[in-house]
């Protein structure tokens, strides 16, 4: 009895070497895809640092322009809520941070200061003033917290404002 060699067809790839090597695209791409979450992810934080930041200062840029264009002699500091009159036009200027609309919103006469991609998130403090000892209002006192929250990713900041009143 006679043994045949058998011929092996060496041209093509064994399962083995096509499983290792899929193997190795999934680590890479794992790797490459989790660098993309990242980067979106930090990219997202960004944006939302950037928008409580330039949100809150615009804000405190408000409530500043108001108290100094006040006459220094009217101003009400009572039940969290800042009454003063503008020296510009006479107007009585009513600045407040109020919670009636399912969200804490700081308005001037009504006018809502905060804009849609940014929230209040802690006005219980928002307004008190220092009086002189004859009981005029010598300063005033804003603090205030903001959030936005840009795709998931949230963030939040605390605002404080000393504003020294014009006599």
């Amino acid at each position: 009895m006679m043994l045949r060699e058998k011929k092996v067809d060496k041209n093509g790839f064994t399962i083995i070497e096509m499983v290792v090597v899929t193997a190795a695209i999934a680590m890479i791409m794992v790797a490459v895809i989790s660098v993309v979450v990242a980067t979106f992810r930090s990219q997202n934080q960004t944006k939302s640092n950037s928008k409580v930041s330039s949100g809150g200062n615009w804000i405190l840029t408000e409530l500043k322009r108001e108290v100094l264009s006040s006459d220094g002699e009217n101003i009400v500091c009572l039940d969290n809520q800042l009454t003063l009159t503008d020296v510009n036009d006479g107007e009585v200027v009513v600045i407040s941070c109020d919670d009636s609309e399912g969200n804490e919103v700081i308005t001037a006469n009504s006018t809502n200061l905060n804009s849609g991609d940014i929230s209040i998130i802690d006005c219980s403090e928002f307004v008190s003033c220092t009086t002189l000892p004859s009981l005029e209002v010598s300063e005033v006192n804003f603090k205030f917290g903001v959030k936005s929250d840009t795709v998931g990713i949230e963030a939040s900041q605390d605002f404080e404002l000393s504003v020294s009143v014009r006599n």
